[in-house]
C-alpha cells in the first residue's frame, strides 16, 4: 500500500525505534463486540461462523461451546504463540498534530484497515473456485477470527491514532506513552489501556473457555448496549468500509479524548469523573457499531456466495463490502 508522503529521519526514527505495542478493548471488550454480532445475526450464519471456527478449535483451549464470541481474543493470544508479526494490523496511527506540533511520519505499509479489506476479500473468493490441494477451511477459519478481532480493533479510538506534540515528537502510541492513575484497577495506568477497559467498565476479563454464567453475563451486556445504542440512532451504521471506521475513530480522539488533561511527558493524568463518565458512553457506543458491523459484514460475505460464479476482481469486492444497502429484516428490527 503506498502512501504519498515524504519521509524525513525523524520520522523514520519515529517508525523503527518506537513499536506500537497494541492490545485493543482488553478481552471483554471484544467478546461483547462478537456477542453483539452473534446476537443478532440470522441462524443459518451463526452456524455457517461455527462451522467455519471448527477447523482449528483442536489448536486452543480457550474455545468451547461458545467459539464464534471466545475467538475474538485469539489475535491477541496467538502475538505470544509465534504470531507477533501481525501485531502491527491491529491498529492505524493516523498521526494527531496538536498544540501546534508538527513533523512529517513515516506511512504505515500495512495496517488494520488494509487487514480488514484483504481478510474480506479472501473470504469473498471463498467457494469460488474448486477445492484442491490446501483446503480453504484453514484460511477461513484463520481469517475469520482475525476479522472478529480487527473489527473490534477499529472501533477502539486510540487505535486509530498516535498524537504528535512538543512532549511527545516521536507520537505518543496511541495512549500508551501518556500516564495516568484512576482507582479502577493497577492494570490501567495508561490512556490507552484506559480506553482498552472500556474506560474501567471492564477491567476484569472473563476466563476463556466462558462459563455458562459469564455466557449470560455477555448476553446481558450485548442487550443493554443494543438498547442504550440501537441501530436506528447509530450515524454511519451500514457504511462498512474501514476507511471510514477508521476516520470515525480518529474524529473521536481529536474531539473528545484529550480534551481535559495535563499535558507534559513526565505528568500523571487523573481523570475526572465527567471525563470518565462521558468516554465511557463513547466507548459502549464503539463497542456497539463494531457488533452491528461485524455482523453485516459476515452477512453480506456469505449471502453473496450463494449467488456468485466467479471470483471477484478488485472494482466487485469494493461494491460488496462497503455496500451499506443491503440490510436484512433482521436487522431493520433491531
Amino acid at each position: 500500500m503506498t502512501r504519498g508522503l515524504q519521509l524525513t529521519l525523524l520520522g523514520l526514527l519515529a517508525s523503527a525505534l518506537q513499536p506500537r505495542q497494541a492490545q485493543c478493548w482488553w478481552g471483554n471488550g471484544h467478546m461483547i463486540v462478537a456477542r453483539i454480532a452473534y446476537d443478532i445475526l440470522e441462524k443459518d450464519i451463526r452456524d455457517k461462523a461455527d462451522s467455519v471456527l471448527s477447523h482449528l478449535m483442536p489448536f486452543t483451549t480457550l474455545e468451547d461451546q461458545h467459539p464464534f464470541v471466545e475467538c475474538a481474543t485469539f489475535a491477541d493470544e496467538i502475538k505470544g504463540r509465534g504470531w507477533n508479526d501481525q501485531a502491527n494490523l491491529h491498529y492505524i496511527d493516523q498521526p494527531f498534530f496538536d498544540q501546534g506540533f508538527m513533523i512529517q511520519v513515516a506511512p504505515e505499509s500495512e495496517n488494520v484497515t488494509w487487514a480488514i479489506d484483504m481478510i474480506v476479500a479472501n473470504m469473498n473468493r471463498k467457494n469460488l473456485e474448486m477445492e484442491s490441494g490446501v483446503s480453504w477451511d484453514l484460511s477461513d477459519s484463520y481469517h475469520l477470527r482475525m476479522l472478529i478481532h480487527y473489527i473490534g480493533d477499529i472501533h477502539q479510538p486510540l487505535h486509530a491514532s498516535s498524537r504528535y506534540t512538543k512532549d511527545y515528537p516521536m507520537g505518543d502510541e496511541g495512549g500508551n506513552a501518556v500516564k495516568l492513575r484512576v482507582n479502577a484497577s493497577d492494570e490501567v495506568t495508561n490512556l490507552h489501556a484506559l480506553w482498552d477497559s472500556v474506560v474501567t467498565a471492564q477491567v476484569d476479563d472473563m476466563t476463556l473457555p466462558l462459563s455458562e454464567s459469564n455466557w449470560e453475563k455477555l448476553g446481558n451486556i450485548s442487550s443493554r448496549l443494543r438498547s442504550e445504542h440501537p441501530q436506528s440512532i447509530v450515524e454511519n451504521n451500514f457504511n462498512l468500509d474501514p476507511n471510514m471506521w477508521a476516520d470515525e475513530s480518529f474524529q473521536i480522539v481529536k474531539e473528545e479524548i484529550y480534551s481535559d488533561f495535563f499535558d507534559g511527558e513526565d505528568s500523571v493524568f487523573s481523570p475526572s469523573q465527567d471525563y470518565i463518565d462521558r468516554s465511557k458512553l463513547i466507548a459502549e457506543r464503539q463497542i456497539a457499531k463494531a457488533g452491528y458491523r461485524l455482523a453485516q459484514v459476515l452477512s453480506n460475505i456469505w449471502s453473496s456466495h450463494q449467488n456468485k460464479s466467479s471470483p471477484l476482481d478488485s472494482e466487485s469486492h469494493q461494491d460488496l463490502t462497503h455496500e451499506s444497502s443491503k440490510i436484512s429484516p433482521k436487522f431493520l428490527q433491531e
